[in-house]
């Protein structure tokens, strides 16, 4: 398995091979991302709330309402 942080390590290691490339800094920067084990914090607040949002929305079918 390669993960994406080997990918970006190589390329920012050679990054001097692809001088002149049209939007190779944009390809680094996207790349980079992926990096990360969690994108960040407003991923996991967003993730809580739609579980939040669910429970709720169960909960009320479960009581009758819709």
């Amino acid at each position: 398995m390669v993960y994406y942080r080997e990918i970006y390590n190589f390329f920012v290691e050679n990054s001097n091979l692809y001088d002149g490339v049209p939007y190779f800094t944009d390809f680094i920067n996207a790349m980079y991302k992926h990096t990360k084990d969690y994108d960040n914090e407003l991923e996991e607040e967003m993730q809580r709330k739609f579980q939040n949002a669910i429970y709720k929305a169960k909960k009320r079918e479960n009581e009758g309402f819709k």
